[in-house]
């Protein structure tokens, strides 16, 4: 039997097909911080009828979706990139994912009307747990962690990623690819 994925920052954590909710159901997040105080992440897969020029009128840019990082701070806006060259300090969550970044940077990127929409990602919220709460999700199956392919998000089709993430895992998770989208429709 294969060892289980250790969580660390960058590890991607794939929703199980039971999991319900707005936020989570088939969902994919990425972790951002996990240390002594708890873990944050940033869901994936999950976007918004929304306009970055709506929620930024600081900005002019050709238009590009938001997504719905999760259920905290929705007042708040993260951007996810690949471009640290452009973004100064960002924060390397790890295989070419970086978060953050001086604000200036961020829309100067916008600014130009040929940016790469897949060199840069901005979401609305974030989600969290305390400390042991993920731990014990993934233990009654909630979740399970992938590592080594955070950097996949940038060019995968969110209708699609959790899918595709649920093909990365260890063959004894593909039956989840045989469940229901909606799991009141069995």
């Amino acid at each position: 039997m294969k060892k289980p994925n250790k969580l660390k920052v960058g590890s991607i954590l794939v929703s199980g097909p039971l999991l319900e909710g707005e936020y989570f159901h088939r969902s994919v997040i990425l972790i951002l911080d996990y240390d002594n105080k708890g873990t944050m992440g940033i869901v994936l897969n999950k976007v918004l009828e929304v306009d970055i020029n709506q929620v930024v009128p600081s900005l002019s840019c050709k238009p590009f979706l938001m997504n719905s990082g999760g259920p905290i701070a929705e007042n708040r806006i993260f951007f996810l990139h690949n471009i640290p060259g452009v973004i100064s300090d960002s924060q390397e969550i790890g295989h070419g994912v970086y978060w953050g970044g001086q604000e200036d940077d961020i829309k100067k990127y916008f600014s130009d009307l040929s940016f790469d929409e897949q060199r840069m990602k901005a979401y609305i919220g974030y989600t969290g747990w305390d400390v042991g709460q993920l731990e014990e999700e993934i233990k009654q199956g909630s979740w399970t962690v992938l590592n080594g392919c955070s950097d996949l998000f940038f060019y995968l089709n969110p209708d699609e990623m959790w899918v595709k993430m649920v093909e990365k895992l260890d063959k004894k998770f593909h039956l989840w690819l045989r469940f229901p989208k909606d799991s009141m429709m069995n």
